[in-house]
């Protein structure tokens, strides 16, 4: 952000104005930012004032204009801090930092993750609208808060213990999971017909899998009970030799793994992807629960 101007002098041609509100918070020895959106239908858009009828305008009216809008919609009326604006064509954009230690969400604001705007374009069912996906892409590096910025992902959970997950965190997975016991998230596509959570990731030096015929075989006894249990599908095992590591070997040397779109030696697919796999629970951070 130290790229924005603190004051702006010439609004000649600025016809309206964003108000945007980020966040940055820490989790174990991780930083990252979100922003924040509001609903407007089916998009997630910046908050817009039109100013183009506005005479004399300068930057206390901006304040008092934008920092109004911020403490009525997200129920804040301390810690936030003006940290400057940019100009892009006709429009403003107005930056603050949101310092609560916990900002009440209500149902027409989003907090996004930088993720969630240039990558998905979407949070869940709701599009991120294309002008913030445009003027985050033309002026990323004006804005970014953090170089490295981690991913969002979901996770499918059991909505009559979902309290209990969002407090005590989300379970290993089962000892037989196709790359060991650790924890595994998925995309939204996977889980909106059930309740999931919404997670940021933290991949640290990822492992992707692509079955090349290079990739190691999966050694473990897991595998070699699998391929010989004749009521288990040992086509399946036979053909992810390459993908599986029912050990969990690769964690030694990574800290994930991903499993994307994957053709088997038979031009199959593998099922159940996109799956991403994190070693610690210091790598997610929930940030929705959606029963």
């Amino acid at each position: 952000m130290d790229n924005l101007k603190y004051n702006i002098y010439d609004f000649d041609g600025i016809k309206k104005m964003c108000v945007c509100g980020y966040k940055v918070e820490n989790h174990e020895d991780q930083t990252f930012a979100s922003y924040l959106l509001f609903q407007n239908e089916d998009r997630l858009i910046f908050y817009e004032i039109d100013i183009s009828d506005y005479c004399e305008m300068n930057i206390k009216k901006i304040y008092a204009l934008s920092r109004n809008v911020l403490c009525k919609n997200i129920n804040m009326i301390s810690n936030v801090n003006y940290e400057g604006c940019l100009t892009d064509s006709n429009t403003l954009y107005v930056f603050y930092k949101l310092n609560d230690e916990y900002i009440p969400e209500p149902v027409n604001t989003c907090l996004v993750l930088l993720d969630e705007i240039i990558n998905r374009r979407h949070v869940c069912l709701s599009l991120v609208d294309p002008s913030v996906v445009d003027f985050f892409l033309r002026n990323i590096k004006n804005i970014l808060y953090i170089e490295n910025y981690p991913i969002v992902a979901y996770k499918q959970i059991d909505p009559l213990i979902a309290d209990y997950t969002c407090n005590m965190g989300i379970s290993l997975s089962e000892i037989d999971a196709s790359q060991g016991q650790f924890y595994y998230f998925t995309t939204y596509d996977n889980v909106q017909s059930s309740s999931f959570v919404r997670v940021v990731l933290f991949m640290g030096k990822q492992l992707t899998k692509q079955n090349f015929s290079s990739e190691k075989l999966d050694g473990s006894y897991m595998k070699r009970e699998k391929l010989s249990d004749r009521s288990n599908d040992t086509r399946y095992e036979s053909l992810t030799n390459r993908i599986t590591d029912y050990d969990g070997t690769w964690s030694e040397h990574y800290d994930s793994v991903y499993l994307g779109y994957i053709k088997l030696d038979n031009g199959a697919v593998l099922k159940n992807t996109p799956c991403i796999v994190v070693k610690s629970f210091t790598q997610y951070k929930i940030l929705s629960v959606h029963l």
